[in-house]
C-alpha cells in the first residue's frame, strides 16, 4: 500500500513587500553609482548648488565613501526586494508532521508535532493602541527564551503571530492551519485547549 502525503501548506509574505524594498533600494543605488562613476546628475546638482560648472575637485573623499556605502545598501535592498519578489520568504509551513513556525532571518524555526499544536484562530492584538490581526495558535509551550520576529507569546500556552505583510489575511490563514490541524490530529484523548489567551508582559516574566 502507498502512503498518500497531504501538500504541505506554506504560508509566505505577500510579494508586494519585495518590491516595495526594491522600489526604496533603488535612489539609493542610482545616487551612488552616479557620484562613482557617472557624475550625470551629481555635477548637474554642484552646478546649481555652487551656480559654477563642477568638477572632482568638489568632491570630497567622504562622499565617495558615503556613495559606496549608499551603493552597498542600495544594491542589497534591490537584490532582497526581487528575490522576495519572485519567491517570499515563508513564515509558517505545515505538514504531515507538524507545525513549523520561522523565528526569524538568522534564527532556527520552532517545530511543534501536531499533537503539541491546540486550536488556531484569527484574532486582533493591540501594539501601542492599533489593533493588528493576528493569527493565535493555542497550546504552544515556550521553549526557553526564545523570541520570534513578529510575534507574542500569550498566556495559558500560545503563541500570537502577527500577519502584517503576508500574502493571505489572517483568517484565510488560520482557517487552512486549522484543518490541517484537525485532519492530522487523533482525537482520541485530546486534551481540550483554551481559547482564551492574554499577552506575556514583561512583569509577569
Amino acid at each position: 500500500m502507498t502512503l498518500q502525503l497531504a501538500e504541505p501548506i506554506q504560508i509566505r509574505r505577500s510579494a508586494w513587500r519585495g518590491w516595495g524594498w526594491a522600489l526604496i533600494g533603488i535612489p539609493f543605488l542610482v545616487m551612488g553609482v552616479d557620484v562613482l562613476f557617472t557624475r550625470f546628475f551629481t555635477d548637474q546638482l554642484l552646478e546649481i548648488v555652487y551656480s559654477t560648472a563642477a568638477t572632482k575637485g568638489a568632491m570630497e573623499s567622504r562622499d565617495y565613501i558615503f556613495a559606496a556605502i549608499f551603493m552597498i545598501v542600495g544594491g542589497g535592498l534591490v537584490l532582497y526586494g526581487l528575490k522576495e519578489l519572485v519567491a517570499p520568504a515563508w513564515v509558517i509551513l505545515a505538514d504531515d508532521l507538524g507545525l513549523e513556525i520561522r523565528s526569524g532571518p538568522f534564527g532556527a524555526p520552532l517545530r511543534y508535532r501536531w499533537e503539541a499544536v491546540g486550536p488556531i484562530r484569527s484574532t486582533t492584538m493591540d501594539i501601542d493602541g492599533h489593533e493588528h490581526d493576528v493569527v493565535r495558535i493555542h497550546g504552544l509551550e515556550r521553549r526557553g527564551d526564545v523570541e520570534l520576529w513578529g510575534a507574542r507569546w500569550v498566556r495559558p500556552n500560545g503563541l500570537d503571530v502577527l500577519t502584517d505583510g503576508w500574502g493571505e489575511s489572517a483568517d484565510v490563514v488560520a482557517e487552512r492551519l486549522e484543518e490541517r490541524r484537525l485532519a492530522m490530529t487523533d482525537h482520541d484523548g485530546v486534551v481540550v485547549v483554551s481559547l482564551e489567551g492574554d499577552p506575556i508582559s514583561a512583569e509577569e516574566e
